[in-house]
């Protein structure tokens, strides 16, 4: 569905070597709301038959302006500016020989919105763009939330073929920002009209793969692959503030 995200980078080198790094943003005109900043870290380590990779990284950005100076608008669904997230990523390898190796990894990661600015709708006819303003916002703030965790085992020489085996769970949640939707109304709740609300998209993911490969048949005309994808997904969309199913489970 779009969701799975497997990070590719693995520890190089022996040793352990490190990786900081420090970074600031702004719109041009250094407005106060503008400024931004992302902190990450990454050590890796390699030692006999084991290695290792950690890294983290958090982030806060502040409003985005366009040419004129003049605010983005902010969209009801949630979006990246005027928002923080954290990364936390781990991978743990170990050679059981030189043909096969295991591999644990796991990865957090969660983006949420700061809740502070309102939409100022715009005139199309004049001209004039949608831009924000800082106000109380209804309801929760969005937020995506993506956890997964994997196990891996390969083998190059398995017979004379390439095998590779994968396990897999990951947990998503994505909730949008609150709005006066008339599918969201219920008058057993409040007047039609004025009840905000907010719904929240929940997965979770079990899977498997399992890849055979042969290489270099009838003179190194011929490459083979074959493999078994299987994966259980259960997913509900909920109504957070009233606590009610919007898209049923699935």
């Amino acid at each position: 569905g779009g969701i799975i995200n497997f990070i590719s980078r693995r520890p190089q080198g022996y040793g352990v070597r490190q990786h900081a790094g420090v970074s600031l943003e702004s719109d041009d005109a250094f407005s106060s709301d503008g400024f931004g900043y992302k902190l990450n870290y990454r050590v890796s380590a390699q030692q006999g038959d084991w290695e290792a990779l950690f890294g983290s990284t958090w982030q806060s950005r502040g409003m985005f302006y366009d040419g004129d100076n003049t605010r983005i608008g902010v969209a009801y669904p949630g979006e990246i500016q005027d928002t923080r997230d954290r990364d936390l990523m781990l991978k743990l390898g170990y050679w059981i020989d030189d043909a096969q190796h295991l591999q644990f990894s796991a990865n957090h990661y969660r983006l949420t919105g700061n809740n502070d600015y309102l939409p100022v709708l715009g005139d199309r006819d004049a001209g004039i763009p949608t831009s924000a303003t800082r106000g109380d916002v209804p309801g929760e703030a969005p937020f995506n939330e993506n956890r997964q965790y994997s196990l891996d085992y390969s083998h190059s020489d398995w017979f004379g073929n390439i095998l590779d085996v994968q396990l897999y769970q990951q947990r998503y949640r994505g909730q949008f920002g609150a709005l006066l939707s008339g599918s969201f109304q219920d008058p057993g709740i409040a007047p039609v009209g004025t009840f905000w609300e907010q719904s929240r998209s929940d997965s979770e993911k079990l899977g498997g793969k399992l890849t055979l490969r042969r290489t270099g048949l009838f003179d190194g005309l011929l490459d083979l692959a074959s493999g078994l994808d299987l994966m259980r997904d259960e997913g509900e969309q909920v109504l957070v503030l009233s606590n009610r199913s919007y898209v049923p489970p699935s």
